[in-house]
């Protein structure tokens, strides 16, 4: 035994050391936890489109990632500790369980459909019009950023209750899924009702720029407020990639679509990121560990930069074939 925290000096067994630091990856010098979200995120696309597995298939199978990584972490983690200490870096399961929770309820659309229908029939019956819906979704943006404004505020003061501000960045996430809700009625309301229009689809496309761009910057201010190490200035630059990703993957389709191109191809469209954004963040918030929110802040700025460069591919291999 040692004289720090009663901590033994023994080897700890193989088995928990693989599975408690991601295959090794917790062994990263520079940010262990980044390297540990970075190897899911590979995992999944590699699933996903190295083995072509999608839809139904594709979402249990993550699933299953997701309950298998939170049980064996939980076990690894209980056999490292007393050769590691409470929750040390090198753990890096529960990251990797983070990239993949979001990543699992990405197929949900239908579902969220059958809730949002017999709403989109109320907004029809008293008058709401499709430009309201997507006014009142960007002001719900708004005040997510707000949160996360105010929290990265408190971690940057020497009175910080870190708890605390996780929670509020939990409130943001909370309010950002909320907000999506209405993102995702104002056109189906204007599908339903019969009020499409082109304003309405200029209007829907710019406070969606916006609403991700305002929520993206306060996450950034987080991780650059973080007291500790350069780990947390990096994970604001990965925050600030991931803004141009979602700003990029947006532009490109809607450049190829005033070039008479459809450009449909690739991942993390805007659904998506709301998804991960709001669901890591709530993570952070009812666990205090901002490691879930910095998960899906790599998950982005991985997948949406991908999809980006993946339609600019699409757009010249459509332009060559109609030489």
């Amino acid at each position: 035994m040692n004289n720090k925290g009663n901590l033994t000096d023994e080897r700890p067994p193989l088995l928990p050391v693989i599975i408690g630091t991601g295959f090794g990856s917790g062994f990263w010098p520079w940010g262990p936890g980044t390297a540990g979200s970075v190897l899911a995120t590979l995992i999944w696309a590699a699933l996903a489109y190295g083995l072509g597995i999608t839809g139904e298939s594709l979402q249990s199978i993550t699933f299953f990632l997701v309950i298998v990584s939170t049980i064996l972490g939980t076990w690894a983690t209980a056999q490292l500790q007393p050769y590691w200490g409470e929750d040390p870096s090198r753990v890096v399961i529960d990251e990797m369980a983070g990239v993949w929770i979001p990543l699992s309820l990405l197929t949900l659309q239908k579902v969220i459909y059958a809730i949002i229908n017999p709403l989109i029939k109320g907004m029809i019956a008293v008058g709401i019009t499709p430009n309201i819906v997507t006014f009142v979704g960007f002001l719900g943006n708004i005040v997510a950023a707000g949160f996360f404004l105010d929290a990265a505020w408190m971690l940057g003061t020497e009175q910080a209750d870190y708890a605390s501000c996780m929670v509020t960045v939990g409130w943001g996430g909370f309010i950002i899924l909320a907000a999506g809700l209405f993102d995702m009625m104002d056109g189906r309301l204007a599908r339903v009702s019969g009020k499409s229009s082109l304003f309405g689809a200029l209007w829907d496309s710019t406070l969606d720029r916006y609403s991700e761009l305002v929520s993206l910057f306060g996450i950034c201010l987080i991780f650059v407020r973080m007291q500790g190490d350069m780990t947390w200035f990096w994970m604001g630059v990965v925050t600030f990639a991931a803004m141009i990703g979602s700003v990029m993957v947006s532009y490109v389709r809607a450049r190829a679509e005033g070039l008479d191109i459809e450009c449909k191809v690739g991942f993390m469209q805007r659904p998506e990121r709301v998804v991960v954004t709001a669901v890591t963040a709530m993570i952070t918030g009812f666990t205090g560990n901002i490691w879930w929110l910095a998960g899906g802040m790599i998950l982005i700025a991985v997948l949406a930069n991908i999809t980006a460069f993946w339609r600019i591919w699409h757009c010249y291999v459509v332009m060559n074939a109609h030489k």
